[in-house]
Order: C-alpha cells, then sequence, then structure tokens
C-alpha cells in the first residue's frame, strides 16, 4: 500500500506520513492512547462528581435534582474533554504510544 493512503480511523497524509516501526520497518502499527482514554474516563468521573455535588448543595427540591443532573452531565463533558487533552499530551510526550502490530515493539 502506497503511505500517502488514507486508512480506517486514520488521517495521513503527506505532512503526516504513516508512521514505521524502528524495529522491523513494518506499517502495521496502531496507537494504544492509555492516556487519552484513562485522562477522559478520570476526568468525566470526577466532573460529573463535582458538577452534581455543587448543584445539589444549593437547593433540594425536585426541579434542583433535574438541574444537578444536568450539572453533573455538563461537569463530565468538560472535565472529560480536559482530561481527554492531558492525556494527549502524556500519550505524545510521555507514553510509547506506538505499537506495531508484526513484532509488538513500542515506540
Amino acid at each position: 500500500m502506497n503511505e500517502l493512503t488514507q486508512y480506517p480511523g486514520n488521517e495521513y497524509s503527506i505532512l503526516c506520513p504513516r508512521p514505521t516501526c524502528q524495529s522491523c520497518g513494518s506499517q502495521n502499527i496502531h496507537t494504544r492512547n492509555y492516556g487519552r482514554r484513562s485522562g477522559a474516563a478520570l476526568g468525566a468521573a470526577l466532573g460529573g462528581i463535582a458538577g452534581y455535588t455543587q448543584a445539589a448543595e444549593e437547593v433540594s427540591d425536585l426541579s434542583t435534582v433535574s438541574v444537578a443532573i444536568l450539572a453533573a452531565f455538563t461537569g463530565a463533558l468538560t472535565a472529560g474533554l480536559a482530561g481527554c487533552a492531558l492525556g494527549k499530551f502524556v500519550d505524545d510526550k510521555i507514553l510509547e504510544n506506538y505499537q506495531c502490530r508484526d513484532c509488538n515493539h513500542s515506540f
């Protein structure tokens, strides 16, 4: 295959060529994204809890419960996106994010 071909789920072009394994030279590479996944999950969980408790402290009638649930969703979305962005940084700069599917080399 041509290295400039669009692969399903990946956006590679002339400016961003498909990575190759440093050990065996294969292009059968996948990204692990451990930082993104864990950052988004942790951010969503903590953001949802924080949003709910902040809104639930105000008043305890039925309409406020629905507002607290909406605040939990909003907090989860916001903190999940922030956690995903932080996780992307960790994946790109700290962790070995790529893994060769042919020789299992991580880089």
